[in-house]
């Protein structure tokens, strides 16, 4: 048996068709994790901003009152704050990571819409959900009628 000296890199594929498949079947490689962070990483940092900014508004009051009492903010409210902002996180993010992950992105950012509405009425007592949903609706149905005239119109443009 003898070793082929010749580098990976030169190495050719006989067969354009070969050649083709090959580059289809790695064309969305899974496993690189520039993919990875550009599927998972604004989902993350939605959640975060949506639970952080609402959490803020809701500390507000309570770390001022421990900085007129003590001068400084107690470490144990610092953790229960950061603790409480961690859970929150991960319970608005975990279905829309699990349906970014099975490439369903598009119905992830609407779940996440949707679930952050939710969050925003559960967090300040403001109805949001109800506007969300209608907002959604009211994108998909604008989505639906643009479609339908691109058909139309490129069904009139062709006779």
């Amino acid at each position: 048996m003898a070793l082929n000296l010749v580098r990976f890199a030169l190495w050719t594929l006989r067969d354009k068709a070969a050649q083709r498949r090959l580059a289809l079947r790695y064309r969305n490689h899974p496993v690189s994790m520039r993919n990875a962070i550009k599927k998972y990483a604004p989902i993350l940092l939605l959640s975060a901003a949506i639970v952080s900014g609402l959490n803020y508004f809701a500390h507000q009051a309570i770390i001022q009152i421990a900085q007129a009492k003590t001068d400084t903010i107690p470490t144990n409210l610092i953790l229960e704050i950061a603790t409480t902002i961690a859970i929150h996180i991960i319970a608005l993010s975990v279905l829309p990571l699990a349906l970014s992950a099975t490439n369903r992105t598009l119905t992830a950012y609407v779940v996440l819409i949707i679930l952050g509405a939710i969050y925003v009425t559960y967090m300040t007592g403001m109805n949001a959900a109800g506007p969300a949903i209608a907002v959604l609706a009211f994108c998909y149905l604008a989505f639906y009628g643009y479609s339908k005239a691109k058909v139309i119109y490129n069904y009139y443009r062709a006779k």
